[in-house]
């Protein structure tokens, strides 16, 4: 799952964007939801809530037991729900929960990846 976050654009408006593809790369889900304008650590961090929760919820990575990889090309926000650095107290909690989901789920996984990996939910992000 690739999740992004964009804030600003005309109104400064900002959105996120979660796209659920499997291991060859065909789309499976996805889904956007405008967000109030924030920095950009705090709506990484909700994209990133955002998409876990909906994994939690989501009876086919229930029922099918998926392994799921959730990339992000915020690696602030990685570093930070992997407890390597401390979170921005800004988004401490959006971290706190989304850390919460993942231990009670051991088949997610964060990673970092680069812009180019994340473009399909970094477009997406920008055109909702």
């Amino acid at each position: 799952m690739n999740v992004d976050a964009f804030v600003g654009g005309v109104n400064l408006d900002g959105a996120i964007a979660n796209v659920l593809r499997d291991s060859n790369g065909t789309l499976l889900e996805g889904f956007t939801r405008k967000i109030s304008p924030l920095r950009a650590l705090i709506a990484e961090a909700q994209a990133l809530l955002s998409a876990l929760k909906f994994l939690k919820d989501s009876s086919k990575v229930k029922e099918d037991k998926i392994c799921v990889t959730v990339g992000l090309d915020s690696k602030a926000t990685v570093l930070a729900i992997k407890g390597i650095v401390e979170a921005n107290w800004e988004a401490e909690t959006l971290i706190l929960q989304a850390h919460e989901v993942i231990i009670r789920r051991l088949n997610i996984s964060i990673v970092h990846c680069k812009r180019t990996v994340n473009r399909a939910a970094d477009f997406v992000a920008k055109m909702f």
